[in-house]
This record gives C-alpha cells, structure tokens and sequence, in this order.
C-alpha cells in the first residue's frame, strides 16, 4: 500500500503509521472479496480507504491510497 500526501506531510505520515495500518485492517475487513474481482471495486476501496483514513484521523492530509496488490484469505 503506498499512501500519496504533500511533501509537508511525510513526517505526519510516518508517526501515523501505526494507526493507519489499523484503519486499512478494518476497511479491508469489510470488504467483500467479490467487489475486488474488478477496477471499479478495486478503485473503489482505494477511495474508502483514503476517505476513511482522512475521516478518523480528523484532517484532509491523504491525497490518495495506492494498492498495488492485495491478498485476501478466506474465512471458512
């Protein structure tokens, strides 16, 4: 996952590291695998993903969420 901020907010996002590795686990979580199976699905978690981070975190720093690949397990 490569997240897109300004220049001004790399260190922002290095300290906010931690968090964000949570925010991303639970937007994944509620994923349905299916949804993934197309550009649109998959461009549209990048979207939640990048929305929600900005939401929970309480600013508008998160220009973009990049997923070059994604692996999801099964449960069952």
């Amino acid at each position: 996952m490569t997240i897109q901020v300004d220049l001004d907010d790399q260190e922002w996002l290095e300290q906010n590291k931690k968090v964000i590795q949570q925010i991303f686990q639970i937007v994944v979580s509620r994923v349905n695998p299916l949804d993934l199976r197309t550009p649109e699905g998959f461009q549209a978690m990048q979207l939640e993903l990048k929305d929600e981070i900005n939401s929970q975190m309480k600013v508008d720093k998160v220009q973009a969420v990049l997923l070059t690949e994604l692996m999801m397990q099964s449960r069952g």
